[in-house]
């Protein structure tokens, strides 16, 4: 199974941008929704919970995505704080492909983070473990303006498969999953 990441402009300017002091904080995010979902086959089953946070303006993620000396000590900045103060969390009782990349099962936490290159990224970090899962986040436009990060799982078109959707304002992003732990997704 192969995934499709379809991520717009608007991740350039910041979609998965983090308020000053974290992902989901910050005083335009103290009332974000938590959000919970789960997809179940067969007995593996992939629960996914998340702050449905914004960025007030967008004058954060412009910061964050600076080609100088502010914008990399920006980035850093968030980048060291976001692993301790995540948006949300997974929890897989059987290992999932996700993305091309093996998830074992276990809790985790999410969070976003921006490469050197700003670029980027939604991590699983194992809760308590030394697991990790990264996923790079291509750019590409979408035409569809969501005002806050929404996260979406729903059954794929093969039986034994599901989607995890993700958007923030115009950028969409498309994680195509399945339970086992072989070379079963990609990533275009």
């Amino acid at each position: 199974m192969r995934t499709s990441l379809f991520v717009a402009a608007a991740l350039a300017g910041g979609l998965f941008a983090l308020p000053a002091t974290a992902q989901f904080g910050g005083s335009v995010n103290r009332k974000a929704p938590k959000v919970e979902q789960s997809i179940t086959f067969g007995d593996a089953a992939l629960k996914l919970t998340y702050r449905s946070f914004s960025w007030a303006e967008g004058r954060f993620m412009d910061a964050l995505m600076a080609d100088d000396e502010r914008g990399a000590a920006s980035r850093e900045r968030v980048n060291k704080r976001a692993e301790g103060n995540p948006m949300g969390g997974l929890e897989t009782t059987a290992a999932f492909q996700m993305g091309g990349k093996t998830v074992p099962a276990g809790k985790y936490n999410l969070f976003f983070q921006i490469d050197e290159d700003r670029k980027w990224h939604l991590v699983a970090a194992g809760n308590g473990s030394d697991a990790r899962v990264d996923w790079a986040l291509p750019s590409k436009d979408s035409p569809l303006p969501s005002p806050r990060l929404v996260c979406a799982l729903r059954a794929g078109v093969a039986d034994g498969t599901g989607v995890l959707n993700i958007a923030f304002g115009s950028t969409v992003c498309r994680i195509e999953l399945s339970p086992g732990s072989g070379d079963q997704s990609g990533t275009r």
